[in-house]
Order: C-alpha cells, then structure tokens, then sequence
C-alpha cells in the first residue's frame, strides 16, 4: 500500500476517495447521535448549531469529502514546498489513515474544522520564508486568532506563532508586533460583536466553557485505548526524528527550516492535548497535520519496504480494533 501512495496520479486520487470511505465507514454504520462540541468557541459553537439539524447520514457525505479535501491540501503542501525528494501523495494517505484512529472526535466538530485553520497557517509560514514584508507574518497571527475563535485549545499555538517566525524570517520586533495584532484583531472584532449585543458578560464562558469534555470519566477500556494509541505515535514520532537527524544536514537550508517548523507545531499541538484533563482525543486534530507531514517522511525515506508496510497494517489494525471489534459483545 506505501508503495503504491509513493507517485502522483488520478488513480491515487480516486483510491484516496475510497480509503477515506472505507477508514470512516464505522460512522455511517454506527452514526453519532450528536456532533461532538468539546472545545467549541464563539465561531465553532455557531458552526455546530448550524450543522445539528441535518439528517447524520447527509453529515457523513459532507465530513468524508471535507476529509479529501483536507488531504488534497496536505498532498499540495508537503510536495509545494519540496518536503520530500520527489512528488508523492503519501501525506494525504498519513492524514487519511491517522484521522480514522479518532474520527468519532473529529466529527464535524470544532476541532474538524480547526485542521483547515491549521492547513492554511503551515501555508502561511512556509510562505514567510520566501518575504520580507510584513504582512505575511500579519496574515499568520490572522489566522490561529480565527482559529481560536473556532476551537478553543488552539490558544498554544498562539505561541507556536511567534516561535514558527523567528525560524523562517530574520527576528526583528515590527514582525512580532504584526502578528500580535493579527492574532487579536478577530477577538477584538468578536467582543465588539459582544459588547454591541449588550452579553458581554457571555464572552468568557462561550470561549471556554467547552473546553472539557462533558463525557463521563473515560472507563479502563478507553484508557487503554489512549496509551495504546499515543504509544503507538510516540514510536512513529521517535523513528521519524531519528531518521530525520541522520539525513538533516544534507537537506537544503530551506527545507531544514520547514522541518524545523514542523516539530515545533507537533510539540505545540501535544502540549495542547496533555493539558487538558478528560478531554478525550479531540486536541489531537491539532497535530494530525503536521504529524502527517512527518509520518510521510518516514515512509518516504525508509530504504526497507517491509518496514514501512508493516507499520502501516500496525496502524490500520489499531484503527479497526478501535472502531468494530471493541464493539463487540465479548
């Protein structure tokens, strides 16, 4: 299956298609009974009232063809910007396959919509690396401030920002005063909005007030099922970096730079979901991204085939333990 991901062409497209119906086909069998709302703020809490009338079955359709769209830009991200040696459209396979081990989170939920957010700010910073105006790193702190506004536990990657910047961009002040202001100004536009309704008094409570999960306390079972899983990341993680470090120095200064960029928004993203208490895994949306990203490098670079394709049926076997058989009556 890597080696087939390894190439570019529309025949990879449509089998993309296909594995993002078939990764999450335990939604239409088994459909939410609601859109999960953890960590909705202002703009994710009118996204998910909009969304809670539709028939759940119509809800799938638009969430797996969300999901292709996600990878598709994940895909154009990573070989864009010369990630990889040579053109491939293994991270939106990383990204299809990593989704489906949390999709029951990911449901359309803040969190869902926050991996565009998280898309488009990658975007933005590879972008800086090739300005010197200002208005980039403006555009930057532009888009986690939109993003907080729609999924709460993005605020640290509000330090991620400014982190990610003085990595791609010579360090001067005016830069991080611009991203400061575009990180504010959609929160200032929101509490105007607030303040000109006379509920001010709501603003507080409507950012954080989701922020846990009102989920019982998770039961053994589901322990398991989170150190099994993050266990099974943090191996990927490790390797990934290991090989990284061996082939670093012989990257361009460009790419080591992206790299870079892209540890530190993982290592973001973690601290985002260890932080929170009882939060089941829906602060994981933050790294599937740059984590695809990463994973993909590993599969791209490892010379033993056999190596990466039993990886890949370690991960896929999790995910389908995870969405059937734990089911199970026994």
């Amino acid at each position: 299956m890597i080696y087939f991901f390894k190439t570019t062409t529309s025949l990879q497209f449509l089998s993309l298609l296909i594995l993002a119906v078939l990764l999450n086909l335990n939604l239409w069998v088994i459909p939410p009974t609601a859109i999960p709302a953890e960590g909705a703020a202002p703009l994710g809490r009118l996204v998910v009232q909009a969304l809670q009338n539709y028939p759940m079955h119509g809800l799938w359709v638009l969430y797996v063809l969300g999901l292709c769209l996600q990878a598709w830009l994940i895909q154009i991200l990573g070989n864009r910007f010369n990630l990889y040696k040579k053109t491939s459209i293994l991270p939106a396979f990383c990204y299809l396959v990593l989704t489906g081990l949390i999709n029951t989170y990911m449901f359309l939920s803040p969190a869902y919509f926050m991996v565009f957010v998280v898309i488009w700010l990658l975007f933005l910073i590879f972008g800086n690396l090739q300005t010197h105006l200002l208005a980039p790193a403006f555009d930057v702190g532009f888009a986690v401030g939109l993003g907080i506004l729609i999924y709460a536990p993005a605020l640290p990657l509000a330090l991620f920002v400014f982190v990610a910047l003085t990595i791609v961009r010579t360090f001067t002040w005016r830069v991080w005063m611009v991203a400061l202001f575009g990180l504010l100004i959609p929160h200032f536009w929101v509490a105007t909005w607030y303040f000109a309704t006379d509920s001010l008094h709501l603003l507080l409570s409507h950012y954080g007030g989701e922020l846990i999960a009102t989920s019982p306390v998770p039961s053994l079972s589901s322990q398991n099922e989170v150190w099994i899983k993050l266990g099974l990341l943090t191996v990927l993680t490790l390797w990934t970096i290991a090989l990284l470090r061996t082939e670093f120095l012989k990257m361009p200064v460009q790419t080591r730079r992206y790299f870079n960029v892209i540890l530190y928004a993982v290592s973001f993203a973690l601290y985002a979901f260890l932080v929170l208490p009882d939060a089941a895994w829906h602060p994981a949306s933050l790294f599937l991204v740059p984590f695809s990203l990463f994973l993909a490098y590993l599969y791209t670079e490892t010379s033993n085939l056999w190596y990466s394709e039993s990886l890949n049926v370690l991960i896929l076997a999790v995910l389908f333990y995870y969405q059937y058989v734990s089911f199970l009556p026994f």
